[in-house]
C-alpha cells in the first residue's frame, strides 16, 4: 500500500479499464461506417440511409391480350407497399398470368425501357 492508502493499479486493471471503451468505440465506428459505405453504392442499398428516403420508381404494367390489345394494370391495388427493389416481372408473371387470359405482360420502367414477358 502507498502512503495514501490505495493499492497501486496493476497492469491487468489498466488493460481492462480501456477495453470496454475500445469495444464501444469499435461498435460505434461499425454503426457509422457500414451505412456510409452503402450510401455511396448503388441505390437502394441494404443498410444504407437512403433505403426509405425516396419514392420508388414503380414501373407501369400492361396485360397483353391474344388480339394484341393492352390494358394497364393498377399496381397500387396489387401491392400494399410499392418498393423499388421488388421484382415486379416475377410477381406479375405468377399472379396476373394465372388469374387472367393474358398472353404476355409488358412493363415500362421509369427510364422508358420496356420489358415484355410471355405468360405461356
Amino acid at each position: 500500500m502507498t502512503a495514501e492508502g490505495a493499492a497501486p493499479a496493476s497492469a491487468g486493471a489498466l488493460r481492462r479499464g480501456w477495453l470496454v471503451p475500445a469495444l464501444i468505440a469499435a461498435f460505434l465506428v461499425v454503426q457509422l461506417l457500414v451505412p456510409t459505405i452503402a450510401l455511396f453504392g448503388p441505390r437502394p442499398a441494404r443498410f444504407g440511409w437512403q433505403m426509405y428516403s425516396a419514392l420508388p420508381d414503380v414501373p407501369r404494367a400492361f396485360v397483353v391480350e391474344a388480339d394484341g390489345s393492352e390494358h394497364e394494370i393498377d399496381l397500387q391495388h396489387l401491392f400494399a407497399v410499392q418498393r423499388a427493389e421488388i421484382d415486379y416481372v416475377a410477381v406479375l408473371r405468377t399472379g396476373v398470368c394465372d388469374a387472367t387470359s393474358a398472353t404476355a405482360i409488358r412493363l415500362v420502367l421509369a427510364d422508358g425501357e420496356s420489358q415484355e414477358v410471355s405468360c405461356r
